[in-house]
Formats: C-alpha cells, structure tokens, sequence
C-alpha cells in the first residue's frame, strides 16, 4: 500500500497535471521514457 501512495505522489507534480490537463492519460502514458521516468521517480522516493 505504501509503494502504490508513494508512486501516486508522481502524478501529483505540477509538471504532470499540467500536461494531464492538455492530454488524455492514454495519450500520456504513450510518450516514449514516461513508464521509465514513473519507474525512476518511485525507486528514487523509496530509496529516500
């Protein structure tokens, strides 16, 4: 429970809800590197 609240946190950054407002999820998660970046953000905030 606690990996998914903080992997959560990534989608509450205001860079993402910015472009969540201009895109689809869909059309987000279709970017190339943005499963890796989520990926990264979560081991990075683990890690910590």
């Amino acid at each position: 429970m606690t990996v998914i609240m903080i992997c959560f946190q990534y989608f509450l950054r205001r860079e993402v809800i910015e472009s969540l407002r201009e895109q689809t999820l869909e059309e987000y998660f279709a970017q190339p590197g943005i499963k890796e970046q989520i990926t990264d953000y979560c081991l990075r905030v683990l890690i910590r």
